[in-house]
Formats: C-alpha cells, sequence, structure tokens
C-alpha cells in the first residue's frame, strides 16, 4: 500500500476511467471504418472532456469492433452545454455548424456573448458520453453502420444501484447540518457559549436514519471541574439542557440523551442524538480538552494502581479517536470530496465490498476510507479515478499487492510530509513489529500526515487471519476482472465463497436490516405510506447485536464475520486450537472426550474434541426467532 503498483499493459480496466466498446454492423463497406478514424471522431466530439484517448487491442475483440481506452478531466466530463466560436467568426461557425449538424445552435448567454453551442439532454458523466458518442459516431463514421456502443462494466445495475442510494443521502445531511449548527450557536439559556461545532464522520457518506457523529466544544471557562469522572456528570448536565432547549425552539425536532462506555467512568459517558423530520440524524459529544491533561497526570503517576492506569490509558487512546483524530479524518476526507468527483461513491462502493465478503465487522469504517484516500491521493503511476469503478479496481489491486508483515501504509494528504518525517513513521512500524512480532495486537500500519502514530484505527482490529482474507478476496477479485477482461460484470467481485466458512447462522430478514417487514411495496408510489420512524429503532440492527454477543461469548473458540450493514447470515470459522488435543481440565470451551491417540498408538488418557453440534445449538437458542437455521459446511 506504500506505492501504486506499476499497471501491467494488459489492464486497461485499472488505467482508464471507462473503457469504450464500439461495435459497427458488418457489412461491405465496413472496411472503410478504422480505429484510428473512430478515435479522431471521438476526440473531437469529446473536447477537453478526455485528457487521454487511446485504442486498445485485444485478442477476444471481433473485426467490427473496436475499444478505446478514455481518461476523462472530471473537472469537465458532465458538462452540458458546449461552447463554439462567437456568431462574428463566420469561417469558425460554419466548421463548427459542419461538425455538429442539427445539435449545433446559436445561443446568447448570461455573460452577453452570442456563440455557437451544443446542448446536451444527460446529465451524468456516463449518459453524457454515450449520447456524444452515439451522435459523432452515427454522423460521421462513413462507411459503417453503427451497431452499438458498450462502456464496459459501467452498464451494471448493481453499480446503478448504488450510485441511486447515495445521491439521495448526501445532501440531506450537509445541508441539515448547517441548520444545526446555526440553530446551536443561537441558542440561549446555556451556561457557556458554543466556541465550535465540527463533524466527527463524513457527513456526505453516512445514510440517512444512521446518527452522524458531531463534536461540540463549549467556550473555555474556570467553572469547569478538575475531575476527570466530574467532568463526565457535567457533560450530561450540558446535553441535557441542549435536549431541553432544542426541543422548546426547533418544532418536528426529535432528541435523546443516551450513555456510552459504562464500563470505564474515565471514557466519554453520553451523547445528544438529534434527528430532523427528513431522516437526518445526528449524534452530539461534548469535547473538553482539560481532560487531556487530566488522564496523562494519570498516567505519569507511578502511585496510581495498575488497573487504574489502565483504565486511563484505554481512556486516552478513546479520547484521543473521537475528538482528535475523527474530525481531522473528517476534514481530511471532505476536501477529498471537493477535489474528485468520484470519491465519495468509491467509498460506498468498497465499504460495499467489505460487507459483501464479510469483513466489515472487522474493519474501522475510518480504515477503509484510508484505503479509498491512498489511491486518489497517491494514484502514480496514473491519473486520480475520475470514476467510482476505476476507484473501486484500484483500491482492491493496491490490497491484493500489500505485504502487510512488512509494509506500511502512509497517506499524505497535503503532500508536505518530509523524508525524516517518513522515516519516523517507518521506525515506529518497525519497533511495534520488535514489541509484537507475532501481531497479536498490531497487524496493518496506516499513517497519516496528521496521524503518524499509525495505529488509531487498526489497534487489535483486524487480526492477522482477517487481514489475510481481506488479500486473498482482493486477489480473488483481481483475478475476476482480469479474467473477465471486455466482459467484465462488476457484481461478480461482490460475490463471497461460500466454502470457505465451517458455519453459517441465517437470520431473519425481519431482523437483518435487508428488507421492509411491515407492507409490500404500494403498486403506485403516490400511494406509499411513510411509515413513522421510531428513533430507538435508529441505526439498530438486531443481527449485528446478536453477531456481537456470539463474538464475546465465542470469541475464544470461533472467528465470526458479519456485515455490518445488512446482516442476513453470520459465518463462523472454528479456531485452530479447538482441534483434537489431550483433554483437561478447565477448557474454555464445551468438548467431548475421544479414545486417546498418538504417534499410531492408542492411550489410556482420553482426547478433547469440541463439541460442535452443542455450541452451535447454544447459539441458535441464543437468537431464538432471529435465527431462521444453522447451516454447517465442515
Amino acid at each position: 500500500m506504500v506505492t501504486t503498483p506499476a499497471a501491467p499493459v494488459d489492464e486497461p480496466l485499472l488505467e482508464y476511467d471507462y473503457v469504450l466498446r464500439v461495435a459497427f454492423a458488418v457489412d461491405e463497406n465496413a472496411s472503410g471504418v478504422t480505429p484510428r478514424t473512430v478515435q479522431d471522431v471521438l476526440r473531437k466530439g469529446f473536447g477537453d472532456r478526455v485528457r487521454g484517448l487511446n485504442v486498445i487491442t485485444s485478442s477476444d475483440l471481433q473485426a467490427e469492433s473496436m475499444v478505446f481506452g478514455l481518461t476523462v478531466n472530471a473537472e469537465t466530463v458532465a458538462r452540458t452545454i458546449d461552447r463554439g466560436p462567437p456568431a462574428e467568426k463566420k469561417e469558425q461557425c460554419r466548421l463548427f455548424r459542419e461538425f455538429w449538424k442539427a445539435k449545433a445552435e446559436l445561443r446568447r448567454f448570461r455573460d452577453g456573448t452570442i456563440q455557437e453551442a451544443v446542448v446536451w439532454t444527460c446529465k451524468d458523466s456516463l449518459s453524457l458520453l454515450r449520447e456524444i458518442a452515439t451522435f459523432v459516431l452515427q454522423t460521421h463514421t462513413h462507411g459503417g453502420s453503427l451497431d452499438k456502443i458498450t462502456f464496459v462494466g459501467q452498464d451494471s445495475a448493481f453499480l446503478l444501484k448504488q450510485q441511486v442510494f447515495a445521491a439521495g443521502n448526501a445532501d440531506a445531511l450537509t445541508d441539515t447540518f448547517e441548520k444545526l449548527q446555526k440553530t446551536l450557536r443561537n441558542l440561549d439559556g446555556l451556561p457557556l457559549a458554543i466556541h465550535q461545532v465540527q463533524p466527527a464522520t463524513l457527513l456526505a457518506e453516512r445514510a440517512l436514519l444512521s446518527p452522524a457523529d458531531i463534536v461540540i466544544q463549549f467556550e473555555a471557562s474556570a467553572r469547569w471541574p478538575d475531575d476527570l469522572r466530574a467532568i463526565q456528570v457535567t457533560k450530561v448536565a450540558f446535553l441535557l439542557k441542549l435536549d431541553d432547549l432544542l426541543q422548546t425552539t426547533v418544532p418536528g425536532l426529535t432528541t435523546r440523551v443516551g450513555r456510552e462506555n459504562e464500563l470505564c467512568d474515565l471514557m466519554n459517558a453520553s451523547f445528544l442524538d438529534v434527528m430532523y423530520p427528513n431522516g437526518a440524524m445526528y449524534r452530539l459529544r461534548i469535547f473538553h480538552d482539560r481532560e487531556q491533561t487530566l488522564l496523562q497526570r494519570v498516567l505519569m503517576n507511578k502511585t496510581v494502581a495498575p488497573h487504574e492506569r489502565e483504565m486511563a490509558g484505554n481512556a486516552w487512546a478513546d479520547y484521543k479517536r473521537t475528538f482528535i483524530k475523527r474530525p481531522l479524518h473528517a476534514r481530511s476526507l471532505s476536501n477529498l470530496v471537493t477535489r474528485y468527483p468520484a470519491f465519495l461513491q468509491t467509498i460506498r462502493l468498497v465499504k460495499t465490498w467489505f460487507n459483501a465478503h464479510l469483513l466489515g465487522a472487522h474493519f474501522a469504517d475510518e480504515l477503509i476510507e484510508l484505503f479509498v484516500a491512498h489511491v486518489f491521493v497517491h494514484p502514480e503511476p496514473w491519473q486520480p479515478p475520475a470514476t467510482a469503478l476505476t476507484g473501486l479496481l484500484r483500491v482492491l489491486w493496491s490490497l491484493s499487492m500489500w505485504d502487510w508483515h512488512h509494509d506500511l501504509g502512509i497517506i499524505d494528504f497535503n503532500q508536505t510530509m518530509s523524508k525524516e518525517e517518513k522515516a519516523d513513521i517507518r521506525t515506529r512500524f518497525d519497533a511495534w513489529r520488535k514489541i509484537d512480532p507475532k501481531m497479536n495486537r498490531l497487524v496493518l500500519f496506516v499513517a497519516t500526515n496528521w496521524d503518524q502514530e499509525g495505529t488509531t484505527w487498526t489497534d487489535f482490529k483486524p487480526s492477522k487471519v482477517i487481514a489475510a482474507r481481506m488479500v486473498s478476496l482482493a486477489r480473488a477479485s483481481c483475478d475476476a476482472f482480469r479474467g473477465q477482461a471486455l466482459a467484465f460484470r462488476p457484481e461478480t467481485i461482490f460475490a463471497s465463497p461460500r466454502t470457505d466458512y465451517d458455519f453459517f447462522i441465517h437470520v431473519d430478514r425481519k431482523f437483518s436490516g435487508t428488507a421492509d417487514d411491515d407492507t409490500k411495496a404500494a403498486k403506485f408510489k403516490n400511494l406509499q405510506k411513510p411509515k413513522p420512524v421510531d428513533m430507538e429503532l435508529a441505526d439498530y440492527t438486531p443481527a449485528v447485536e446478536y453477531a456481537r454477543e456470539l463474538e464475546r461469548l465465542y470469541g475464544d473458540s470461533a472467528i465470526f464475520l458479519y456485515s455490518t450493514g445488512s446482516c442476513d447470515s453470520i459465518a463462523g470459522i472454528w479456531k485452530p486450537h479447538t482441534a483434537r488435543c489431550r483433554w483437561k481440565l478447565k477448557l474454555p470451551y464445551s468438548s467431548i472426550q475421544m479414545q486417546g491417540q498418538g504417534q499410531g498408538q492408542v492411550h489410556e488418557d482420553p482426547d478433547a474434541l469440541i463439541n460442535k453440534d452443542a455450541i452451535l445449538n447454544e447459539m441458535a437458542r441464543l437468537g431464538a426467532d432471529m435465527v431462521s437455521r444453522v447451516e454447517v459446511n465442515h
């Protein structure tokens, strides 16, 4: 992940933003159409929408088909009006109308200029490129009849569904946050004025009815208590006051105060959920900078009891992650969303890939977002991806080549890191490998210019098994699109192999978050009734909570893999230490005795074998009606 691997010459889906396949009908005049003439026509038609347009040769091409690789200009590719020469330049206007035929028209623009222009009806970049290519090839490829235009992989219904799903959330969450920010700053009746309100997550990527983390900070005051536990109680009082003021100030707003981290009273103990009628939901936490000093004081105090110092260490790590690193992470990603139109959709596709392969629960969202940021910030030897599909494939290619045993990831968002800083990060990585050679705690090391520790999103997870599986699945996905070549279908790399797991616990759809379980969709959209939103159930998926409980109870015996989105099945792999062994007391799992064997001989001492049937029955009983069936593979 340190550098993007050089692109093989036969991987156009990695090198180009779009791969365009043009087919002409077979007739006696088709020989008059050559790749060079088609390339010239397309280049003139696309104009500055395309940075590069190259002819691609392939062994599986039919004689009447041609393939072109397009590297697009993200700033201009979605432009719906092409301006031509001004009206007074007669010769240039004649040539413009000669090329664009009936599409050309004389228009007066808002700046007062009168120019030739071409107006396109499509709005998104893919449809617009298709519209342009169809028109210019039908108009200017004399000697051949256009049969079909295909953008390889981009016409997938799966991709279109993902794009539609993402489009409805971004504007709602971002616009509503501006309202919330303004409302909070204008509230009267708070003991202290609000100094800062900032997102701690990428708002545009969050789904509606899923709380987006927000950090608020009050102005400095000596009235704050100087005790960690008392600070948490004060935060609760502030949030209750905020809850009361918002309820009376904003009509239609739904709020609730919640508790968290109840097992450690040094960590942040409370939050305030705020939900607007449009489904935009935010989770507010209070940042108080004095906590940092008090936590560090506990950690440096040698007279503090070991368990207290351990609690303070965990609280310090949580404090940095929640109130310092997450806002910085969100700000860096927001800048990339502005710079790269395909960045946001690429994040959604990559997260969908991780969840499709049941890996989502083992990777922090921020870590997956850094995987995506890497191919945009450090795209060499290519240009930054201009389409989500290209971004996804490059992320998978990068992961498939990552030797995480010996290599670390560094993402320099601002391209300002010095060689000394990168060398220090490498030294820190080498130190971790010496401290933890078996990688029981830290497997992946990913640092950024604002987080040079490299462990914020990877401490304790993923494990070696999960990291190895990620690389293995990424390689399989790369083999899939390389094998399909110009017949590539994106949905094939989201199909997860099921034979690799020892067992599956299938979850009833009512509890998995995959289906509307109340009523079937009405025949006409205007007859559909909006379902009331219960804030208590927002961002709550029973199947995910069930899977986490299984991890807590049976994590010593099995590895559980599941999606954090729609969790319709939970996969399990028995850990190696549960294999047949000599029987002894206090085994950490249910077992049955077997006749002892070894070196081809029978021993009097019995062996122990994990009682898989009994454990699976316990798991099913714990899930009750949530579990539809248990499938055993091995």
